[in-house]
């Protein structure tokens, strides 16, 4: 009987082998699609990207950018001015306001093209405290553990979205070892992804979107946790550095923005059941949310809080 199994399971290994030839689904609409990226804030001018799409085994070393297209801005209805190109990005002279509906349009042959979002109003981090526990034993045995705890009240009125970012001022760069999992909105997330991929696993190293839904209106603190992984024998008999920086941003963002942002999570984070079946063709590729109209791509909206403070000065040791 155990031989049969093997013969079997090396036949099923072996038939996913095949030469397929995908060239019969090249087609001049998809060639001409249009990709346009645009992420508007407060805090810089209104600008986009405009890029042809590729064919999937195509080869391609870097974005092929359309330097051809007329691309009005329009704000809250009113027509502001057509968007200037230079080298790879279309440029506004324009600074879009909380609330500002911001509209961009334009004609790629003969296809008109359009994307609408609206600015969110800003969300202020309240506070910002932590805790230190260790050595203890995660990955090592003297494993330290930082918990941080970031308080923000939501808006009762209205859905709201977010993205939770921490990075290292010093390097302008993603903080390694965090931990979401224990927190409440990230649940929420981890559920969300988990009913259409099973076995998601969160990966929180660039940031992690997350909804209102189970705190709308009310004040929350998020809790965090950073392990550093033999913190205690790095340090000594101190087992923490001198100084601890770290830039906590919050961005409130558009709900559009928050759908693209899922979907990258999905395809960034999952190493769960669903991917090893995208792999060998047993399950659909992911999609990623769109809200271009006429092409593809995202026009997303944020509005950013964030504060640098030292966690050795506020932390609380265990």
């Amino acid at each position: 009987m155990k031989q049969f199994l093997i013969i079997l399971t090396t036949l099923f290994l072996t038939s996913c082998y095949q030469e397929i030839d995908l060239d019969k689904y090249r087609n001049e609409e998809g060639e001409n699609i249009v990709t346009l990226n645009a992420i508007i804030n407060p805090d810089s001018v209104v600008q986009a990207y405009a890029t042809r799409t590729y064919f999937y085994t195509d080869g391609h070393s870097k974005p092929k950018y359309i330097d051809s297209l007329n691309i009005e801005l329009w704000i809250n209805d009113k027509f502001i001015q057509t968007m200037t190109f230079d080298d790879s990005i279309y440029e506004s002279k324009s600074y879009p306001k909380a609330g500002d509906r911001v509209h961009l349009r334009t004609k790629f042959l003969n296809q008109e093209i359009t994307a609408t979002n609206i600015i969110p109003k800003q969300v202020e981090i309240e506070s910002i405290e932590a805790t230190l526990e260790g050595p203890i034993h995660i990955f090592w045995e003297d494993d330290m553990v930082y918990t941080y705890y970031i308080t923000f009240t939501d808006d009762p009125n209205e859905e709201n979205y977010y993205f939770l970012r921490f990075i290292e001022p010093y390097f302008s760069r993603p903080i390694d070892g965090l931990n979401f999992d224990g927190e409440y909105v990230f649940q929420q997330l981890k559920q969300q992804i988990n009913d259409i991929m099973p076995g998601y696993e969160l990966n929180p190293y660039r940031g992690l979107p997350f909804s209102d839904t189970g705190i709308n209106g009310n004040t929350h603190t998020l809790i965090v946790k950073e392990i550093d992984q033999e913190g205690a024998s790095r340090y000594g008999k101190k087992p923490y550095p001198n100084e601890k920086p770290i830039k906590i941003q919050l961005f409130a963002i558009s709900k559009d923005y928050y759908y693209y942002l899922v979907d990258v999570a999905r395809v960034q984070g999952d190493s769960g059941i669903s991917s090893g079946l995208i792999d060998i063709g047993a399950a659909e590729p992911i999609k990623i949310f769109s809200n271009i109209d006429g092409g593809v791509g995202i026009m997303g909206a944020y509005n950013l809080s964030e504060k640098c403070v030292d966690i050795i000065q506020i932390m609380e040791i265990k």
